[in-house]
């Protein structure tokens, strides 16, 4: 069993350099055709994924969606415009924290989305009506929620 799982260990690093290396080509790939038409990729436009730090591939991901999204869905807008992986607990404390530090971030308590606060702004979201316990936020952003919990999304309507 043991060499099964060596194995199948092995085979998964191999798979994930794999894909690491793919996705960098894939970057290359779109950084060169958006050169070719004389414009640049939307996530790349004055920066590099390498210059920003989790907050700010959080916020750009948030400020390209006007409909916003729950915390698994902003891990995978990040990994899709910057090529990086965040754990959802990362992107769940990064969320928490700006919205209670400098409120760039808005969570709607009904439906469990996040907005960018400059989308909230913009008329695309409205506050939330009620705060929650930094606890509450956290549970809510991991989506610890039952699913008799749950809020149907608006959004899929």
């Amino acid at each position: 069993m043991s060499t099964l799982r060596q194995y199948l260990d092995s085979r998964e690093r191999e798979i994930a350099s794999q894909m690491a290396s793919l996705k960098t080509e894939l970057a290359e790939i779109r950084v060169a055709k958006a050169a070719i038409e004389g414009s640049a990729p939307t996530h790349l436009k004055g920066t590099r994924s390498r210059d920003l730090g989790q907050r700010d591939m959080i916020l750009k991901a948030l400020d390209q969606r006007s409909a916003g999204g729950r915390s698994d869905e902003i891990v995978q807008w990040v990994k899709e415009d910057f090529g990086v992986d965040i754990a959802l607990s990362s992107a769940s404390s990064q969320l928490s924290r700006m919205k209670s530090q400098d409120t760039s971030v808005v969570l709607d308590q009904a439906t469990k989305i996040w907005r960018s606060a400059n989308q909230a702004s913009n008329g695309n979201a409205t506050a939330p009506k009620e705060t929650a316990s930094p606890t509450d936020e956290a549970v809510s952003a991991e989506e610890g929620a039952t699913s008799s919990d749950m809020q149907p999304d608006p959004r899929r309507d």
